[in-house]
């Protein structure tokens, strides 16, 4: 038996082209062959703290999309909620939480973000579980177009 689809049925991303059509490069990571970058949450459980530069504006020129979030260290034992922003207005591309604990902690976070505009910033924000600051020190894994 064949299936029988129409085409336009499936959706499409910002370019028009299938959703499912995912032709991309080699996976690269930021900061690469660098130190992480420390996103510390507020004091107050559950609230974020201050927007930390992940990448500057144009350090990756072509359009990318983010695939994992790599937690590279945590300094406390809890629940840490992670938000990423592109670009000058800030725009929320995705939220992720991983956790600590005194036997083991989460290393690899999956994400997928929309394609992002080469040129654009990445910032965060983090929150924690607990009432005083906590600040996981992160990198991204991406791949560009």
């Amino acid at each position: 038996m064949t299936a029988n689809y129409n085409i336009k049925q499936f959706p499409r991303d910002v370019y028009g082209e299938l959703a499912d059509d995912h032709n991309h490069k080699p996976s690269k990571v930021w900061p690469t062959l660098a130190a992480g970058v420390s996103v510390a949450s507020d004091a107050a459980a559950w609230t974020l703290g201050s927007f930390v530069e992940v990448m500057a504006a144009d350090d990756e020129p072509a359009d990318f999309d983010i695939h994992f979030v790599k937690v590279e260290s945590m300094d406390d034992n809890t629940v840490y909620e992670l938000v990423l922003y592109y670009g000058a207005d800030d725009i929320e591309c995705a939220r992720v939480r991983f956790v600590k604990d005194a036997t083991s902690w989460t290393g690899d976070v999956p994400c997928q973000t929309p394609v992002i505009p080469g040129g654009s910033r990445i910032r965060a924000k983090c929150a924690s579980a607990l009432a005083e600051v906590s600040t996981p020190v992160i990198s991204l894994q991406y791949h560009t177009y």
